[in-house]
């Protein structure tokens, strides 16, 4: 697997968690979406395995 498929595997296993913060009453939010999704990928990014 390469970094690629990797990062695309790890943002659909949160990709559900990402929609759920970005509702307000039940409303998707775009302006959330926007600041949350580089956030995801940030967290992604510096993640360090715990050995």
């Amino acid at each position: 697997m390469n970094d690629k498929q990797a990062l695309e595997q790890m943002i659909e296993m949160y990709w559900s968690l990402l929609i759920k913060n970005t509702l307000v009453n039940s409303v998707f939010d775009e302006h959330l979406y926007q600041e949350l999704t580089p956030e995801l990928l940030k967290c992604i990014r510096y993640f360090k395995k715990l050995e």
